[in-house]
């Protein structure tokens, strides 16, 4: 598949936008903090000049309603949709896949330009009519059960999920639990429970569409087909939002030789997400390891989006009696960004070499796709491209100033409690 040049980025896409209303109440205000739910829904429509693909993404309410006896059923209607589409959409040349989140689902599809208007009308018929076969729904079941244990094993899923339960809180630490401190994508133990008619249930839920979005190799006319082939969502409480954050500290025992530490700060709606992200790779710089830290073998950073707010994450595996430095060097990293501190070259390298991944993780039209419609779903207007402004110094120190406190996660051996239990 043919990519567009980097020098031909900047050009001004032609875009289409149409945006109509959901017609169904909202839930009430959000809480404070946390932004809006999903607007109006919308299409877009952005043709790239030279594409020889088209990426479409369509987003819909995540799993975040689920509770602990129906953990999973969302991604499990999602893959049941996806094993019935498959054969169709192979005869176009056409794949497809899914992407799991507690405030939004990510369907996405690459096509070619002469096949994707029928691959797209094969995904909306999924969607607005989900029935999933029994054959296809065990498939999708034996696929998606391999895919929990192979996370459930890891020491990183496990740190992700102690960073959910230390921002939003947990039933055994802090008398409360929230769905927003579980997997986003079920665990292995609900999934043999949860039967055809479940599934089909969750599946209705699939069917609220809050943006779609289309990329590549397409005209701006496409727009209205996609409108009249997408069911747009009724009711903007069917997407979850996460009561306000309480940051704790979580410890979860695990016999390994290294510890996974993970702070975590909430961000309301007037952050800038994209700056936020470069805050996280700015942080994980800050605890990358080198030769003159030979106790850290790993740092990075991920951004949890829930409606116009979301989630900076930044994990760290390293010796374990050096966990509670590394969490205070964090926190502190980010008082030291916000008040502006710190040589301002340090933060141009590391953020010329996050403009390079960012648009290696874009350079493909479904993820640019895909980045639209999230913006579209959570209210707010964005290209296929960040913006440049968003990846400067005093960009980083707003978004630095606009998390919130943060929350503390430690996975590990005995050695490293500490750091999480004062």
């Amino acid at each position: 598949m043919a990519l567009t040049r980097p020098a031909r980025r900047v050009a001004a896409p032609v875009v289409a936008v149409l945006a109509v209303g959901c017609g169904g109440p909202h839930a009430g205000p959000p809480p404070p903090g946390l932004g809006p739910g999903p607007a109006p829904w919308a299409v877009v429509v952005i043709p790239e000049a030279g594409a020889s693909a088209v990426g479409l993404a369509v987003v819909v309410a995540g799993s975040g309603w689920e509770d602990e006896r129906r953990s999973g059923a969302t991604l499990l209607a999602a893959e049941a949709l996806l094993e019935e589409s498959a054969a169709g959409l192979e005869t176009l040349g056409a794949s497809a896949s899914v992407s799991c989140g507690r405030w939004a689902f990510v369907f996405t599809v690459v096509a070619p330009p002469e096949t994707w208007r029928a691959a797209a009308e094969i995904l909306a018929s999924g969607l607005s009519d989900p029935a999933p076969t029994v054959s296809g729904l065990e498939r999708a079941r034996a696929r998606l059960a391999a895919s929990l244990a192979l996370d459930r094993a890891s020491p990183a899923w496990q740190a992700r999920l102690a960073a959910g339960r230390a921002l939003y809180g947990d039933g055994a630490v802090q008398g409360r639990e929230s769905a927003w401190s579980r997997p986003g994508c079920g665990v292995p133990e609900t999934l043999p429970l949860i039967d055809l008619a479940a599934v089909r249930a969750a599946g209705e839920r699939l069917g609220q569409v809050a943006s779609v979005a289309a990329v590549g190799s397409v005209d701006a006319a496409a727009g209205g087909r996609l409108a009249s082939a997408f069911r747009p969502g009724g009711v903007t409480a069917a997407f979850p939002l996460p009561g306000r954050a309480s940051p704790g500290r979580v410890y979860v025992e695990r016999n390994t030789v290294t510890a996974w530490v993970s702070v975590a700060w909430p961000y309301g709606p007037d952050a800038d997400a994209e700056a936020v992200r470069l805050v996280g790779s700015l942080l994980a710089d800050a605890v990358r390891p080198g030769l003159s830290r030979p106790e850290i073998l790993h740092a990075g950073a991920e951004v949890e989006r829930h409606g116009r707010g979301g989630a900076l994450v930044v994990t760290a595996v390293v010796a374990p009696e050096r966990a509670e430095v590394v969490a205070t060097t964090l926190e502190a990293e980010v008082w030291r960004l916000a008040a502006g501190t710190g040589p301002e070259a340090g933060i141009e390298r590391v953020s010329r070499r996050h403009r390079g991944v960012r648009l290696r993780e874009l350079s493909s039209p479904e993820a640019r796709a895909a980045r639209i419609a999230l913006e579209r779903a959570a209210g707010a207007a964005a290209g296929p491209w960040p913006a440049p402004g968003s990846w400067t110094w005093a960009a980083a120190r707003e978004a630095a100033r606009a998390l919130g406190p943060p929350a503390r996660a430690v996975v590990g051996p005995r050695a490293a409690r500490a750091a999480a239990v004062p």
